[in-house]
C-alpha cells in the first residue's frame, strides 16, 4: 500500500497529472550562451501551449509543454551525451538537439535508442539514414539547395561559367548537384572574413576576368563588407551576377546595395518576401520579440544557426508540429510520458513511435508554418519544401519565383516591368560601340587626315541607320570606335586562359558596351559574348536533288549483287 501511494505521488510530481490537465516535459539541448536562442525556444513553446489549447479546446484533458534547459560547451559531444542522458531521466516526450554535427550526433543516437523523437533546426549533412529513424527536422535537404540553384542559373539564367565563394567546408556538401550538373567552367574559391587574405580571391576575379556570374556562401553578417569590396574592384556592373545562398540575405539593409551600378543580386530564402523593414512583435501568437537580445547582432564578426531569423522561425515550425502531433495522439491513446528511463540500463517510450507516426503524418493544410506547408516522405524527411528566389530591385528584394521537388523552378516575376526596368536605365546613357569599317555597314564621312572622330553624325552606312532607330527608340545615345586592330576576334590562350582581340575583345574585357558589324556568329564566340538575332544572311545555299527510289520488280531477289560486284572480285590467273 505504501509502495503504491509512493508511486502515485512520483508519477503526480513528475508528469503534473491531475484529473483535467496534464503537463510534458520537452527537453532543449543549447550550445554557447546565445541569449536570442534561448528566448527564441521559449516563445516557441509558449506558442505551441497555445495552438494545444486550440486543437484541445473542447477535450477533457489539457495538455501544456513544460521546457527543460541544458546548456552546454559549443561542439562538445561528451556534453551533449550527458545532457541527452539527464534529460531522459527527467522524462521528456520530445529532444530539441544541439546545433553543431559533433555534439547533435551523440544525442541524436541517445534520443533514437529510448524511442524519443528529436528535433533539430538546421542543415542536416550526416549521411546516416539510420539516425533519422525518430528524428524530425523541417530544413530542406542539402541535394534541394543544390538542385533549385542548378535550375535556377542554369535552366532560366543560362549561365555558362561560375564561380562558388563559400565560407564554410561543411556547406560545400549543399553544392553536390553544382558541381555534378554544372556543365561549363567552375572555380571554387574559400572566403574568410577574419583574414585579410580574402581580398585576394575577389581581386583574382577581377583580374582574370575569369568569370563574372557568383555563387556567394557567406553569413548575413559578412555580405555588407562583400559587397564594399566588390564595389572596390568595380565588379558591380551589368556584366556581374550574384546570387546569396544564406537564408537571411533578405533582411540585409537595401541601403547595403547602393553599391549596385547595374549588377544582378538574387538571393535564396525558406520564408517568403518579409523585407528588411520586417519587424518580429510581442505578441506570442508570432514567434519572436523585438528584444535585441533576441534579433541577430548586425555587427557581428560571424553568422551561424543561432543569429539567423530564419533559424527561429525554424524553430517554432517545428514546436508547432509537435503540439499537431501531441493532440493526434491524445485523440486516440492515453498520453503516458516516459517513465523510469535511464542511460544506465536498456529501455524506451512506447508512445514515442506513435507521437512520430502523428508528426510525420500530417500533410496539406494540417500545418502550415513559416515556413510554408508541411509535408514528410516516405523517408521521414520534409519533402516539397519551398525554396524561394529573390531578387535585388530598386528598393530591395523582390520575388523571382520558387522551387520545390514537385514543381521544380516556378517563376512568379512579372517581365513586363523588367522591360520596363531596362528602357528606363538605359534612357540617357551613353553607350560606347564597337565596329570594323566596312563598306556598306559602317563608312567614315568626317574630316580626313585627323584622328577618326567617335560622332555618329561622322559616320554613315547600314551599322548607323540600325543604331539610330534603337537609340531612338530606347533614347540612349552612342559613341563610335572602330578597333584598333582591325579584326573581328581571334581567340588565344594567354597563360592557360582564352583572350580574344578584335571586337570580341573589346566586349570581353568590358573596353565596350555593344558591337555592331558585320561580325559571324560561331560556338567559340558565343562563350564569351551575347549575340542578338542576325540583321543580315548571306544567302548562300547548297542546292542539290534529292535521290529517286525505284520500285524493286519481282524478281529483284534473284540478283543480290550487281553485276560489278562479282567482276571487280575475279582476278586473272596467271599460266602456269
Amino acid at each position: 500500500m505504501q509502495m503504491a501511494l509512493m508511486g502515485m505521488l512520483l508519477l503526480a510530481t513528475i508528469c503534473s497529472i491531475s484529473a483535467e490537465s496534464i503537463q510534458l516535459n520537452v527537453g532543449i539541448i543549447l550550445e554557447g550562451t546565445h541569449a536570442g536562442q534561448e528566448t527564441a525556444l521559449r516563445k516557441g513553446v509558449q506558442r505551441a501551449n497555445q495552438n494545444l489549447a486550440e486543437l484541445r479546446l473542447h477535450a477533457p484533458l489539457k495538455i501544456t509543454l513544460h521546457p527543460i534547459l541544458k546548456r552546454i560547451e559549443e561542439g562538445s559531444a561528451f556534453a551533449a551525451s550527458e545532457a541527452a542522458c539527464e534529460l531522459v531521466a527527467e522524462n521528456v516526450v520530445a529532444i530539441f538537439g544541439p546545433d553543431s554535427k559533433a555534439a547533435s550526433g551523440p544525442a541524436q543516437w541517445i534520443s533514437q535508442q529510448y524511442s524519443i523523437p528529436y528535433f533539430l533546426a538546421q542543415g542536416d549533412l550526416d549521411t546516416d539514414e539510420t539516425l533519422f529513424n525518430f528524428t524530425v527536422n523541417l530544413h530542406p535537404h542539402f541535394e534541394d539547395v543544390g538542385e533549385a540553384l542548378v535550375d535556377f542559373i542554369q535552366g532560366t539564367q543560362g549561365w555558362e561559367e561560375l564561380g562558388l565563394i563559400y565560407a564554410h567546408d561543411d556547406n560545400l556538401i549543399k553544392y553536390k548537384s553544382l558541381f555534378s550538373k554544372f556543365s561549363r567552367k567552375l572555380t571554387v574559391r574559400k572566403w574568410d572574413g577574419a583574414d585579410q587574405r580574402h581580398k585576394y580571391i575577389i581581386k583574382y576575379f577581377r583580374r582574370t576576368r575569369s568569370q563574372n556570374k557568383f555563387v556567394v556562401d557567406i553569413p548575413r553578417t559578412e555580405t555588407e563588407g562583400f559587397l564594399r569590396l566588390i564595389a572596390e574592384y568595380n565588379m558591380t556592373d551589368q556584366y556581374y551576377s550574384y546570387v546569396f545562398t544564406d537564408w537571411d540575405t533578405q533582411f540585409l539593409d537595401p541601403k547595403a546595395f547602393v553599391v549596385d551600378k547595374g549588377a544582378n543580386f538574387s538571393a535564396l530564402s525558406l520564408l517568403p518576401l518579409m523585407g528588411f523593414n520586417y519587424q518580429m512583435t510581442e505578441d506570442t501568437h508570432r514567434p519572436f520579440s523585438q528584444s535585441p537580445a533576441f534579433l541577430p547582432s548586425r555587427g557581428a564578426s560571424s553568422s551561424t544557426a543561432r543569429s539567423s531569423l530564419t533559424y527561429y522561425f525554424l524553430i517554432s515550425d517545428t514546436l508547432n508540429l509537435l503540439s499537431i502531433g501531441i493532440s493526434r495522439l491524445a485523440e486516440s491513446r492515453t498520453i503516458e510520458p516516459p517513465s523510469g528511463l535511464s542511460c544506465k540500463a536498456a529501455g524506451n517510450w512506447s508512445l514515442g513511435p506513435h507521437l512520430l507516426s502523428a508528426i510525420k503524418s500530417v500533410k496539406g493544410n494540417d500545418a502550415e508554418g513559416s515556413t510554408g506547408l508541411v509535408e514528410f516522405g516516405s523517408e521521414g524527411r520534409r519533402k516539397n519544401v519551398n525554396i524561394t528566389i529573390l531578387e535585388m530591385g530598386k528598393d530591395g528584394f523582390l520575388e523571382y519565383g520558387y522551387w520545390n521537388r514537385k514543381d521544380k523552378l516556378v517563376v512568379t516575376k512579372d517581365f513586363s516591368k523588367t522591360k520596363s526596368e531596362i528602357q528606363k536605365e538605359l534612357k540617357g546613357q551613353t553607350l560606347r560601340v564597337a565596329t570594323i569599317e566596312e563598306i556598306p555597314f559602317m563608312m567614315y564621312k568626317g574630316p580626313s587626315g585627323h584622328v577618326k572622330s567617335s560622332d555618329p553624325k561622322d559616320w554613315h552606312g547600314f551599322c548607323i541607320d540600325l543604331l539610330n532607330e534603337c537609340a531612338s527608340a530606347l533614347e540612349f545615345n552612342y559613341t563610335v570606335h572602330p578597333v584598333a586592330d582591325g579584326n573581328y576576334g581571334t581567340a588565344t590562350k594567354v597563360n592557360g586562359e582564352v583572350v580574344w582581340d578584335g571586337i570580341i575583345g573589346q566586349l570581353q574585357f568590358r573596353k565596350a558596351d555593344l558591337a555592331v558589324a558585320m561580325l559571324t556568329i560561331n560556338l567559340e564566340r558565343e562563350r564569351v559574348i551575347d549575340f542578338t538575332t542576325p540583321f543580315m544572311n548571306l544567302g548562300v545555299s547548297i542546292i542539290f536533288k534529292k535521290p529517286e527510289q525505284n520500285e524493286p520488280d519481282l524478281f529483284s531477289f534473284l540478283r543480290p549483287l550487281s553485276p560489278a560486284a562479282p567482276t571487280s572480285s575475279q582476278k586473272p590467273r596467271r599460266p602456269g
